[in-house]
């Protein structure tokens, strides 16, 4: 079997999290949920392979462009961002 794929799920909101209700069941991948508000410390302090999925619904706008620009901005690992808003 190949290597387990982590994945880090920024998000409160539990329709989101119900999306990725099956993925916690594999065997090809590892979910760890976090609360979106700690998403800099977290990733700021990883160092192995990831892959993010953040959650853009609990941000303020102004808050979600700086998150928005801070995610991009990163090569350490790959990312998805949600907005179950628009």
């Amino acid at each position: 079997m190949g290597k387990v794929i982590d994945i880090y799920l920024f998000s409160k909101n539990s329709k989101v999290l119900s999306f990725f209700k099956k993925i916690g069941n594999s065997k090809v991948f590892s979910m760890v949920i976090y609360n979106p508000v700690n998403y800099k410390s977290i990733l700021r302090n990883t160092t192995q392979e990831i892959f993010v999925y953040i959650d853009v619904s609990s941000f303020e706008d102004s808050e979600r462009k700086k998150l928005i620009s801070y995610i991009t901005r990163q090569n350490r690992f790959d990312f998805g961002i949600i907005d179950p808003k628009n």
